[in-house]
């Protein structure tokens, strides 16, 4: 995704490991949030869409660009999917100035 002369990098080798704490944590169920961290990241995972693009981003860092054309999906579609990626800290991103 090219915005402004930028090139958005994304990668699975700087995994974000940590769990985002709830909002609220409920005082009956203490694994409530355990819970809540799982239904994301089995969303996140629910699309061979985004399988695939993780198979690809094990491999090494790809732009969006690449990503949609190895995929065969649109660079808008793509992006999406690795935004859904990025919010539950499968992969992270950078930018990079495009030249």
């Amino acid at each position: 995704m090219q915005t402004q002369n930028q090139t958005y990098h994304y990668s699975s080798e700087s995994l974000n490991t940590s769990l985002r704490e709830p909002a609220v944590s409920s005082p009956v169920n203490p694994k409530r949030a355990v819970f809540e961290n799982l239904a994301r990241l089995g969303t996140a995972l629910s699309s061979s869409v985004r399988l695939e693009l993780l198979e690809l981003l094990a491999q090494g860092e790809r732009g969006v660009d690449e990503l949609a054309t190895m995929t065969g999906a649109s660079v808008a579609n793509t992006s999406q999917h690795l935004q859904k990626l990025k919010q539950v800290g499968l992969i992270v991103g950078r930018k990079e100035a495009s030249s």
